[in-house]
């Protein structure tokens, strides 16, 4: 992200609400973009960036310190397209996967660059996939999609898609994402405000 926010700094950016593109909910004026200041484009450790709108929107989810291990189950929801060659999706899709181990996420590489599991984790993929779900994929044009799961009822953002191994290589391997845990602190300092909310958008 750090590349296209940076270039984009005196573009018009719009978000818009809702599950379908051509009729959305509702569309906000961004008015500024916060890029983590450790993004590493080449591990892309640190893969994340800080919208804020000109206006309140419903339906934030927490982004705080709530992490996520092996096994916890969360739903992907994204705009990338569902098959090759088709372009990003006209309606949200979503998926539910599991968490990989810790070492699955160190095992994936990028550009020769090993995951960095303290960073990121993997979800997805062999062996991580929810039975309920066992074509789930992340699909080109998913990142930057959270990753949320529900807890006593609470929905928490665990983690931003990143990159997926299926695209890096072909194959189906496990989807990569940040941890917003890791983030926690720098959310705080950018937003001023220890209860910030993310919409899920």
């Amino acid at each position: 992200p750090g590349a296209c926010l940076e270039t984009t700094a005196h573009v018009r950016l719009t978000v818009a609400s809702g599950t379908r593109l051509a009729v959305p909910v509702r569309e906000v004026e961004v008015t500024r973009a916060h890029v983590h200041p450790q993004f590493d484009p080449r591990s892309l450790a640190f893969d994340a960036a800080l919208l804020r709108l000109a206006d309140d929107l419903e339906g934030g989810i927490d982004p705080g310190p709530e992490d996520v291990t092996c096994g916890d189950c969360g739903i992907v929801a994204g705009w990338g397209e569902t098959h090759e060659g088709f372009g990003i999706a006209p309606h949200l899709a979503w998926a539910r996967v599991h968490v990989a181990a810790d070492f699955t996420c160190a095992e994936q590489r990028r550009g020769g660059v090993a995951g960095r599991p303290q960073l990121m984790f993997a979800a997805g993929g062999d062996g991580a996939r929810c039975p309920e779900f066992p074509g789930a994929a992340v699909r080109k044009g998913d990142s930057g999609s959270g990753f949320v799961v529900t807890r006593a009822g609470r929905r928490h953002l665990c983690g931003i898609v990143s990159w997926s191994a299926s695209l890096t290589s072909g194959g189906d391997g496990p989807h990569v994402l940040t941890r917003t845990a890791a983030l926690a602190e720098w959310i705080v300092q950018e937003t001023g405000c220890a209860q910030a909310r993310t919409e899920f958008l």
